[in-house]
């Protein structure tokens, strides 16, 4: 079967549907270029297209307001337009397409999730959101993050809360993750309050990261979030590139190793979730 790597708007996001697609990687770019996935990142998602993966390349147009951001995120994973016009576009072509319709209907080990820089935040957020359905983590929130950001946090929560949604089981690799800073929400939250809501939630344990190796951008953010991620079940999953924070935008043969981790870790992620419910 031929594999024509193209970029099909659906929905609000940007899909390259695969033939046979092993799984569906979700990617959240770095500020500003993160706007136009298709253009900055192109040649980096195309590689892991050609690896056996269908992507879904979602677009961040505001890096203001990352709850608003992370809510529209949400909204567009559960939106059936998406799912549905992704399965019709492989139908069209002739593709399979099982796998479209499982992933919105039930809870699947195929749906990941990418983000590079600040698109890092939008993971976290997505991750807290995901908690928020547990009276016990907002009980949390109310002992260790001020009143304003409790109050904000449970107002978000008003809205997400028929949502029923959540990315348990959806395993997250961070590529140079810049944490802190970037987002007027997250910075009026304190670094220590922006750990603890890491560290005591229950869904960081399926997390890789990527780490360059010739750039200083991060390292503090890196440093910090390797000691705050729940690791009483797993390890993180972590691994060194000899590129720089701005790899996946510039091909190169550093683009070419950065992808190659990101399929091991994926694969890694993938065999921990099978041991861990199977």
């Amino acid at each position: 079967m031929e594999f024509n790597f193209k970029f099909q708007p659906i929905s609000f996001s940007w899909v390259a549907v695969h033939p046979r697609p092993l799984g569906i990687i979700n990617f959240i770019g770095e500020v500003g270029f993160g706007a136009f996935p298709t253009i900055f990142y192109r040649h980096f998602l195309k590689g892991l297209y050609y690896q056996g993966y269908t992507i879904i390349a979602r677009p961040i147009y505001s890096h203001w307001n990352c709850w608003t951001g992370a809510i529209n995120l949400m909204n567009e994973s559960l939106n059936y337009n998406l799912f549905s016009g992704i399965f019709a576009e492989a139908k069209r072509l002739g593709y399979n397409s099982e796998i479209y319709l499982k992933n919105y209907n039930s809870k699947q080990l195929n749906n990941f999730w990418l983000g590079h820089g600040l698109g890092c935040q939008y993971l976290i957020l997505l991750e807290i959101i995901s908690n928020l359905n547990q009276e016990k983590y907002r009980i949390f929130l109310n002992e260790y993050l001020d009143k304003k950001q409790t109050k904000a946090i449970n107002e978000y929560f008003n809205l997400i809360q028929d949502k029923q949604f959540s990315i348990i089981n959806e395993p997250s690799i961070f590529i140079s993750p810049k944490i802190i800073g970037g987002c007027k929400t997250l910075n009026q939250l304190t670094e220590e309050e922006i750990y603890n809501l890491i560290k005591y939630s229950d869904l960081f344990n399926c997390l890789g990261m990527i780490v360059p190796e010739k750039s200083h951008y991060t390292t503090k953010n890196i440093k910090d979030l390797k000691q705050n991620v729940p690791q009483d079940l797993y390890k993180l999953i972590s691994e060194k590139n000899p590129g720089n924070h701005f790899s996946p935008l510039f091909f190169s043969s550093k683009q070419v190793q950065l992808e190659k981790s990101v399929i091991r870790i994926l694969k890694l992620l993938e065999e921990r979730l099978k041991s861990s419910i199977g």
